[in-house]
C-alpha cells in the first residue's frame, strides 16, 4: 500500500482508520519518513514539570482560571521537583522546563529563583532550564536569569490587542500591551524567547488570523506555538460557546495549514505538531558532559523506555529505543 500525503480532512479520518496490520506498517513508515526528511534521524528529548496551578488570572477560558473552584489546587513539594530534576539530569536531558500558574508574589518569585539555583548546582550547570510561569516585573525575570534560567515562555496568545480583550476581564490585570512589554523585557535581558498565538478564537477568520500571526513574528521570538482554543467547562467562554462564532473546524485546520507554511517561510523548523523553533538546534539543544551544545544521532541512544504517568506535578519525559517510543 503507497500513503499518500493527506491533502483534505477526509484523507486525514481515512488515515486515521486504518486498522489492518500492513496497511498501518506502511502508514507508520510514511510518517517516520517524513520525520526524517523534517527533523533528520535523531531523537530529542525534554522534561517538563508542571509544579503548581495556582493562579491568579481569570482567563476566560481557562480551566485553572483562579474563579474556578471545582478544579483540585496542587503544589508540588519542593523536594520532588529536585528529584524529577536529578532523573532528567541523569538520564542526559538536555533541558526542562518548569511551568505553574501564575503569581507575582515575593515567597513565589524567591522560590522559583531558588529552585533554578538548585538545579543548576545539582547538574553542575548542565541541565538548561526554561521557565513558563507568566507576567512579571523586568526585575524578577533578571534575577531569575541571573540565577540560571536562559529560556521563557510567555504565550501572548493573539496579537490583536481587541481579541485579546473579549478573552479576559477587563479588571486592570489582564492587559495586553502589559504582556507584549513582558516579552520585550525577556529579550532585553538575553533570554531565548518563545510565545504562542491561539488557533480558533471567537470570531477569528483565515485572514485575521495570518494577520496575527505576522505580527506575532515582528516579536522576533524564537520559538512559537500555534495551538487551538480548548474550551473547558465550567469557563464563563464555555457558557456561550454556541453564541461566540467560533470558527469551524475546517477553518481551524486552514488557520493551521497556514500557519506551517508562513513559519517554514520564515526560517523556522517545525519539530512538533504545533511547535516551530527559528534555531531548530538552539530550541532543542542537548548538553553534552563538556557544556557544548549539540545534537545527538539517534544511534547514540539507546535507552530503555520507561512509562510516566502524568499526575499532577509529573514531569513529562520521553525517551526512545531506537525506532520505538
Amino acid at each position: 500500500m503507497t500513503i499518500s500525503q493527506p491533502k483534505t480532512r477526509d484523507d486525514l479520518i481515512a488515515l486515521l482508520s486504518i486498522t489492518d496490520p500492513d496497511e498501518l506498517q506502511a502508514l507508520y513508515d510514511a510518517a517516520y519518513a517524513v520525520k526524517a526528511a523534517n527533523v533528520g534521524r535523531v531523537v530529542y528529548y525534554r522534561g517538563l514539570v508542571e509544579f503548581s496551578n495556582y493562579c491568579i488570572k481569570d482567563c476566560k477560558y481557562c480551566g485553572i482560571r483562579k474563579s474556578n473552584d471545582e478544579v483540585e489546587r496542587f503544589d508540588t513539594p519542593r523536594d520532588d521537583i529536585l528529584a524529577m530534576a536529578r532523573w532528567a539530569w541523569e538520564n542526559r536531558y538536555g533541558s526542562l522546563t518548569l511551568q505553574s500558574g501564575e503569581r507575582q508574589d515575593e515567597a513565589f518569585i524567591d522560590y522559583v529563583e531558588g529552585l533554578v539555583r538548585d538545579i543548576k548546582d545539582l547538574s553542575h550547570g548542565e541541565l538548561g532550564l526554561t521557565l513558563c510561569v507568566g507576567e512579571q516585573t523586568e526585575d524578577t525575570y533578571r534575577r531569575w536569569f541571573e540565577a540560571g534560567a536562559h529560556r521563557y515562555l510567555l504565550r501572548i496568545e493573539t496579537s490583536n490587542p481587541d481579541l485579546y480583550a473579549t478573552l479576559h476581564p477587563q479588571d486592570g490585570h489582564h492587559r495586553w500591551q502589559v504582556r507584549k512589554d513582558c516579552l520585550d523585557s525577556l529579550r532585553r535581558i538575553g533570554y531565548q524567547v518563545g510565545t504562542g498565538d491561539m488557533i480558533g478564537l471567537p470570531g477569528q477568520t483565515l485572514t485575521a488570523w495570518k494577520d496575527t500571526l505576522e505580527r506575532v513574528l515582528t516579536l522576533q521570538p524564537e520559538h512559537i506555538s500555534c495551538y487551538g482554543l480548548k474550551v473547558e467547562e465550567g469557563t464563563p467562554l464555555y457558557a456561550y460557546k454556541d453564541f461566540c462564532h467560533l470558527p469551524s473546524d475546517d477553518t481551524q485546520a486552514d488557520m493551521y495549514l497556514a500557519a506551517v507554511d508562513i513559519l517554514r517561510s520564515k526560517g523556522f523548523r517545525q519539530y512538533e505538531i504545533s511547535n516551530f523553533a527559528r534555531n531548530f538546534q538552539a530550541q532543542y539543544e542537548i548538553l553534552d558532559r563538556r557544556g557544548i551544545s549539540g545534537l545527538w544521532p539517534q544511534r547514540q541512544l539507546r535507552l530503555r523506555w520507561q512509562a510516566v504517568h502524568h499526575r499532577p506535578g509529573s514531569a513529562g519525559l520521553h525517551q526512545r529505543n531506537e525506532n520505538r517510543r
